[in-house]
């Protein structure tokens, strides 16, 4: 679909990005808002997806060698809302409610893709989102109608957060959102297993048509 980026998503997102300044609150880990994503299902997307940088992490819990987080050595590397997002990014960010949840990491993703298809910044060439699935949020809507979700992988089952992977499951749905700078076309709805071996036959995700639900 020819000019699919020029979207609403982008407009959303160029002005709430002038409206999101630094704030710890939004990185802060809490029992409600920090989800640190399960070590196997992240492997999984590793494997297809080769990410460099984690952009919403902690010395414990990021997943790349390249990270952003409050407790960052770096100070020029603890606010992964204001530093640029480049090569292959995974973002698992805070499940919090507006400003302390994904409302500021959707919009950050949407202007770096949207600076690298006009090549007018670093080159971010993809970020892979783990976010609740609420599609009655407007962040949600925000995200998926931005023009540069490539893919929305719903995850089938729930995810055990944390660093047991005998804990608990989630209380809530999970989705996997691949985006890229140019895309074309609406995004592909697909599943992904929420448990499995780390086979490249089970890690495969499955295709949303009726045979297949």
């Amino acid at each position: 679909m020819e000019g699919y980026n020029n979207g609403p998503g982008t407009i959303l997102a160029e002005r709430a990005l002038e409206r999101v300044p630094f704030n710890k609150s939004v990185h802060a880990s809490s029992a409600s808002d920090d989800w640190p994503t399960p070590a196997a299902f992240y492997k999984r997307l590793d494997r297809e997806f080769g990410f460099t940088l984690d952009v919403c992490a902690s010395a414990r819990n990021t997943k790349a060698t390249t990270w952003f987080g409050l407790d960052h050595p770096d100070p020029s590397r603890q606010d992964g809302l204001q530093a640029d997002w480049v090569g292959s990014v995974w973002c698992n960010p805070p499940y919090g409610r507006g400003q302390r949840g994904c409302t500021p990491w959707v919009v950050k993703a949407i202007a770096s893709l949207e600076a690298t298809s006009n090549e007018a910044g670093p080159r971010c060439e993809q970020v892979v989102f783990l976010v609740p699935a609420r599609t009655d949020t407007k962040w949600w809507h925000t995200l998926v109608a931005s023009g540069y979700v490539e893919e929305v992988r719903f995850v089938r089952g729930r995810l055990v957060f944390g660093y047991d992977p005998n804990g608990d499951a989630a209380p809530f749905p999970s989705a996997v959102v691949v985006m890229k700078p140019k895309v074309k076309r609406a995004p592909v709805m697909t599943f992904i297993e929420a448990k499995c071996s780390t086979s490249s036959a089970e890690a495969k995700t499955v295709s949303l048509r009726p045979s297949n639900i």
